[in-house]
């Protein structure tokens, strides 16, 4: 039987090995190509070959037999993640070459030559040992137990709780002072994502009400505006990434129409809300969730004509002048045009970041040694439990460290994604092992955490913890420090609902 096993599990990685190098042939000739005269050859060719990696997972999915494929894909969205964030990304750095100096500008204080083939190599040596690692792993990891939540809770107990987790989560978004408890935010956001998870799989399984289903879509709507006024696209991008996960999932197809809206929404989206971030942020304290809606159309109204200043009488003006300027020349539309689409293309560009952290450890900034993930030790203590707890700053460190931020610029967070800080930790043998040790990770949250054959509240609460986690775009500690008690605490909230009196089912 084992050896039957590993025959299937070796058939399906060669069954996926082909659609991966067709896609990189049919769509890298044509990239390497026409690249930009400034991008080295072989700097276009060794992009192609991670963006080719990153769809390995994608293709293996395919591969497999429904039955046997994870209820979220956390594994083939983490190899979208790396082959646009570290793969493409070298062709979107081209957009911050500046002309006057030749160099690419990767944040503030921080210039490089370009995206040299030592670090280039370095993610393909991480991205195939996570890869061999999961091929490893999944199948004997399946065999362990899973999460399983107590029989008593069914789906009509499991409403219940959804509603629950959905009234505090919005409650958290509205209430000030119920932001202010320590560490409940990490409970209360997750909290939505399981519950919008759990109303999507009854509703297309057909246990959910029209009227019941019209009271989740406005709350969804709700939500969104939250997120909207807050101007953070990660939110949005998640919540369309888990609906279009579990549509696969439960029904078996992919909606690539919705799909491709989302990609192409996204990046007008991205840039719009770097546009109004500023005056919206600076505004806040004077404009309700009733006024963003004129807030946004005035703060793009004003942008557009390049004007700065906006009529009187209207919640935040003062602000506005000060963040749009007061000039009124044609070429200033265009200018904050291209200026968003630079600050999106340095947004996804870890290539880039990864790059100066290669060229820079360790003749320049010493290997940190396990140092960024120390806070793994405490991070799953509760604040309110330990009130002195140190707070997690790694990304304020990350960038002091590197010169990336200068002594006198505010206090802000410079992102560390995953493969860039074990080499600032390790070096080339850090960035191989800890990406294996990815890949057993996701092959036993996904074999724990995210089956097929689990009840609809199972699948919901796996969903919710596993979400945020393809998207590696912050250090490890603070992305993954919470999960054992995020787990926790959803398996205590599921299993006291599955205790709630009610009345047997009526017959259908």
């Amino acid at each position: 039987m084992q050896a039957e096993t590993v025959t299937a599990e070796s058939r399906e990685w060669r069954r996926a090995a082909a659609p991966a190098l067709g896609a990189a042939a049919v769509v890298g000739i044509p990239a390497v190509l026409l690249r930009p005269e400034t991008m080295p050859a072989s700097t276009a060719v060794l992009a192609i070959l991670i963006a080719s990696l990153g769809l390995v997972p994608l293709a293996h999915f395919l591969a497999r037999p429904a039955a046997d494929r994870p209820a979220f894909p956390l594994f083939v969205l983490t190899g979208a993640f790396y082959a646009v964030f570290f793969g493409l990304s070298a062709f979107t750095a081209e957009l911050l070459r500046e002309p006057d100096t030749g160099r690419i500008a990767v944040y503030g204080w921080t210039w490089i030559d370009g995206i040299g083939a030592t670090t280039q190599i370095a993610i393909v040596a991480g991205l195939v040992s996570m890869i061999a690692t999961y091929a490893a792993a999944r199948r004997p990891l399946l065999r362990l137990p899973r999460f399983t939540l107590p029989a008593g809770l069914d789906n009509r107990r499991a409403r219940l709780a959804f509603w629950a987790f959905l009234a505090a989560h919005l409650a958290y978004a509205a209430v000030p002072a119920l932001r202010g408890i320590a560490s409940i935010g990490q409970l209360l956001q997750p909290a939505g994502f399981l519950a919008f998870a759990g109303f999507y799989i009854l509703w297309r399984r057909r246990e959910l009400g029209g009227v019941e289903a019209s009271l989740v879509l406005l709350a969804l709507l709700v939500d969104l505006a939250f997120v909207l006024r807050s101007t953070s696209t990660l939110p949005i991008v998640l919540m369309a990434t888990m609906f279009l996960a579990l549509e696969w999932a439960l029904k078996g197809r992919l909606l690539w129409v919705c799909m491709l809206v989302v990609l192409i929404s996204m990046p007008p989206l991205y840039m719009a809300a770097q546009i109004v971030r500023a005056p919206l942020w600076m505004a806040q304290t004077n404009v309700g969730l009733a006024d963003v809606p004129m807030v946004l159309f005035k703060t793009v109204r004003h942008w557009a004509q390049g004007k700065g200043a906006a009529p009187s009488a209207a919640p935040g003006d003062a602000q506005w002048t000060r963040v749009l300027g007061a000039s009124n020349t044609p070429g200033m539309m265009v200018e904050r045009l291209r200026v968003s689409h630079i600050s999106l293309a340095r947004r996804i560009n870890h290539a880039a970041l990864m790059e100066e952290v290669v060229r820079s450890t360790p003749e320049r900034v010493p290997y940190w040694r396990g140092e960024t993930y120390r806070p793994l030790l405490t991070s799953w203590i509760p604040r309110f439990l330990w009130p002195g707890k140190p707070r997690e700053e790694t990304g304020w460190t990350f960038g002091r460290r590197y010169e990336i931020l200068k002594a006198d610029d505010p206090p802000q967070s410079i992102n560390l994604p995953w493969m860039i800080e074990m080499y600032a930790n390790f070096g080339g043998p850090g960035v191989v092992l800890g990406m294996g040790i990815v890949g057993v990770l996701f092959a036993f949250l996904e074999g724990f955490l995210s089956r097929s054959s689990m009840a609809p509240a199972e699948i919901a609460a796996g969903t919710a913890v596993v979400l945020p986690l393809f998207m590696q775009d912050s250090n490890f500690s603070l992305m993954t420090g919470s999960v054992v008690l995020l787990i926790l605490a959803f398996w205590i909230a599921l299993a006291a609902a599955s205790k709630i009196p009610l009345p047997p089912a009526r017959a259908p």
